[in-house]
């Protein structure tokens, strides 16, 4: 089935980039960081590389045969993360997603033409493949 296929195209990525995040790297980063008033965001590496785990794992969830999981089990997941995806989409109503108020800096721009839309997408093929199940 293609949507496996390509959620991986996209979760691989993801989670090297936290990790290299995580170890150090610093490419990339002004642009996914949400500049907020009077202070700097700076998660901590721990977080980058928890964050680098998380897509490894779901990147490993859907490059499995869906065969070696309880078919409910992966409906399941795939509905719950298709929710989690378009929530992050819709936004905090602050600093990210569609509904943010603040919307200066280059992480504003950025969330609003790549991130958000790249979430939302992501959402509709976890939501494809849950109704497929």
């Amino acid at each position: 089935m293609w949507i496996p296929l390509t959620l991986n195209l996209f979760f691989l990525p993801i989670a090297g980039l936290h990790v290299y995040w995580a170890l150090g790297g610093k490419w990339g980063l002004r642009y996914v960081l949400p500049q907020m008033p009077n202070q700097q965001f700076s998660p901590p590496p721990w977080a980058s590389f928890a964050v680098g785990l998380f897509f490894l794992g779901l990147s490993l969830l859907y490059a499995l045969p869906a065969h070696y999981f309880n078919p409910m089990f992966l409906r399941d997941c795939s509905w719950g993360l298709a929710l989690v995806f378009a929530l992050r989409a819709l936004g905090d109503f602050q600093y990210v997603g569609w509904t943010k108020k603040h919307r200066e800096g280059e992480f504003a721009l950025w969330d609003d033409f790549c991130f958000s839309p790249l979430v939302a997408g992501i959402a509709l093929l976890l939501a494809l493949y849950a109704a497929k199940l």
